[in-house]
């Protein structure tokens, strides 16, 4: 079951780098903590291998798996990511996978600053509802 939910991550992963996206991740919800764990990535090996592990409830990912919103983040937003204060990429843009249940959250990042719209955003929501679903589904089998 969880090698299925893995595979399904890594595949919606996939499919926002192919909407044009530089980087993407896939935070999942660690029951009964308030952290989330990395568990698919897609990017350049150098971003991979610098992504943390573990997302706190004050990051980025964190605010977004409690609220449920999802949140363009820019270098200087509250909350940030520190690839952007870095300047590595330039906008960032963080969607809750599941409202009901929260499985997750996927962090997609851009270069170039302000590349990221609501309209981009509404794209990901979409990826990310597909996702929820299937997860969903899992769940229940």
């Amino acid at each position: 079951k969880a090698t299925k939910g893995l595979g399904k991550q890594q595949a919606a992963v996939s499919a926002i780098v192919d909407l044009g996206y530089d980087h993407v991740a896939f935070y999942a919800v660690e029951q009964g903590k308030d952290t989330l764990a990395l568990t698919a990535q897609m990017g350049d090996n150098v971003v991979m291998n610098a992504m943390p592990q573990r997302a706190d409830a004050n990051s980025l990912v964190g605010v977004v798996a409690r609220t449920g919103k999802s949140q363009i983040a820019a270098r200087g937003s509250t909350p940030s990511h520190f690839l952007l204060e870095k300047g590595r990429f330039g906008a960032a843009a963080a969607v809750s996978v599941g409202q009901a249940i929260r499985f997750g959250v996927v962090i997609a990042f851009r270069e170039p600053p302000d590349s990221i719209s609501q309209e981009h955003v509404i794209m990901l929501e979409l990826v990310c509802a597909q996702l929820a679903s299937s997860l969903a589904k899992d769940q229940r089998e």
